[in-house]
């Protein structure tokens, strides 16, 4: 398993990830536009935070993301 710092091509996965562990954790549906931006933003400036992935034999099975306050 691979531990790496997230890519744009990962946003999918990233979007995937976000809405089930809501709806698993808070029982919540989230707004895919918001979040969609949301997770675009980080990408965009890195220092309000950064998403990290696990690749295991290149399908990514998790995800953490990072914030800085």
């Amino acid at each position: 398993m691979l531990i790496r710092e997230a890519t744009e091509t990962d946003i999918p996965s990233l979007l995937d990830f976000q809405l089930k562990m809501a709806l698993e954790t808070e029982n919540i549906t989230l707004d895919i536009s918001s979040l969609t931006m949301g997770v675009h933003r980080l990408f965009k400036d890195t220092g309000k935070g950064r998403y990290y992935v696990a690749d295991k034999n290149g399908e990514l099975v998790g995800c953490l993301m990072t914030t800085f306050e």
